[in-house]
């Protein structure tokens, strides 16, 4: 394990970051699957799980290296890591919550967007820091 990266701000600052990013991923599937106006059992469903959810995937985001560097250097295999990790992640929760709850009061349409939601924004700011990076770089 890479301990040094505990005592890094810009460690908690990415992993807060995330954490902000992968929750409104999940409520965002929420708002999208019922267009706006989620019911109040769904909004329960929600509230309780979404911490575990958010924790489960930076979990595996620790574990795929997702964390072992700067934004700024992102590359095609921190790409690979990332789908990776969402994919496993992902899969994990779903499958919990399969056996489980067997899906009853859950939405699993939910899952699936916020498996995408997940990818498209966690990997967007990555993308969106590397290329502000790059600019600055270029204008000096």
């Amino acid at each position: 394990m890479k301990y040094h990266l505990f005592r890094s701000r810009n460690f908690y600052l990415m992993i807060l970051c995330d954490a902000v990013l992968l929750l409104a991923a999940h409520l965002l599937s929420y708002y999208l699957r019922f267009e706006g106006e989620i019911p109040e059992s769904f909004l329960t469903v929600f509230r309780n799980t979404a911490a575990p959810i958010v924790a489960v995937k930076l979990l595996f985001f620790f574990f795929f290296n997702l964390y072992g560097g700067m934004w700024r250097f992102t590359g095609l295999s921190d790409l690979k890591n990332l789908l990776a990790a969402a994919s496993l992640s992902s899969l994990t929760v779903t499958a919990f919550i399969a056996s489980i709850f067997r899906f009853q009061g859950f939405s699993r349409s939910v899952y699936i967007m916020d498996f995408f939601l997940t990818l498209l924004l966690i990997g967007g700011i990555r993308v969106a820091v590397m290329a502000a990076a790059r600019k600055r770089a270029s204008e000096k």
